[in-house]
Formats: C-alpha cells, structure tokens, sequence
C-alpha cells in the first residue's frame, strides 16, 4: 500500500437495494458553494465518511449504483476511470462536480 495520504473523503450508503457512494475531495469537506440556484453543501452528513486512497475509492465504486463525485480530484479520478466523461460535469464557485448513474 502507498505512503500518500487519502486525498478523498468516501461515504457509502445501502437502501432500497442500491449502493451509493459519495467521494469528496478532502480539502473541500465541510465547506458551502452556492452559485445561482445551484448549491453544494459539503458540511451535510451525506457527504460526511472516512479517508480513503484513490485504490480504495475504485474498489468501493466497483458495484456502486450511484457515485457522487466533487472536487477537482475525484472529478479527475472519475474521468480517468470513465465513469464520467468531461461533458457531464458541472461546477458551482468552480468546483466541479458529478454523477454517475449505473442502470440495470
């Protein structure tokens, strides 16, 4: 395993028979944007979990139904794994952000 310290903050929740996961850049955790109508509240609890490496992050997202992405980096992570492509994401006070819906 890497010495690198966890980039990501990763939440993961189980209902109605989905898997959701909710990956935050660390430095952006517990802050408020607000551009517009648009809103990111990363001080909620949905966002809220445990520090994790970018290895960790693939594994979790490997049978998730549902993953959220924000912040530069795990919007990157998320394009370098195509689970988003570059089109499908939105920024509120240029942080980046999206998600990504497995049907099936």
């Amino acid at each position: 395993m890497s010495s690198k310290a966890a980039e990501f903050v990763v939440n993961v929740q189980h209902g109605s028979g989905r898997k959701i996961v909710t990956v935050v850049d660390r430095g952006i955790l517990g802050k408020r944007f607000e551009e517009g109508n648009r809103r990111l509240d990363l001080a909620a609890a949905f966002y809220r979990g445990t520090e994790q490496r970018e290895e960790e992050v693939r594994r979790q997202a490997q049978n998730a139904d549902v993953i959220h992405l924000v912040g530069k980096v795990s919007v990157a992570l998320g394009q370098k794994e195509s689970w988003i492509r570059k089109g499908n994401v939105l920024t509120v006070q240029r942080i980046p952000h999206a998600q990504v819906l497995r049907l099936g």
